[in-house]
């Protein structure tokens, strides 16, 4: 999802509003990366990292790999997908 929400910003904003340095000369940084078999979530934290100039989200990607694997080198089993979810709103009530 962010992979694409990155390549319509680009699109939309031009080679010169993208030009970066993890750019290429044309401005356009999917081309200059090859997204094949690589891990998905890896990539979208890597293109997270780009967007805000911080190493948090690889960093957090990593770790969660390093858990896994260590998980299923010592027999567990793995861990399922985080997903989050919006906590429950509740409407406060007046007598």
């Amino acid at each position: 999802m962010l992979l694409q929400k990155f390549i319509v910003k680009e699109q939309l904003a031009g080679p010169n509003m993208m030009q970066d340095d993890a750019t290429g000369s044309d401005g356009n940084l999917h081309e200059n990366i090859n997204f094949e078999n690589l891990d998905f979530r890896l990539v979208e934290a890597t293109l997270a990292s780009i967007a805000t100039r911080t190493l948090t989200p690889i960093i957090k990607e990593e770790l969660k790999l390093k858990i896994q694997s260590k998980r299923l080198a010592s027999g567990e089993e793995e861990l399922p997908p985080t997903v989050f979810q919006e906590p429950p709103s509740y409407q406060v009530r007046t007598r």
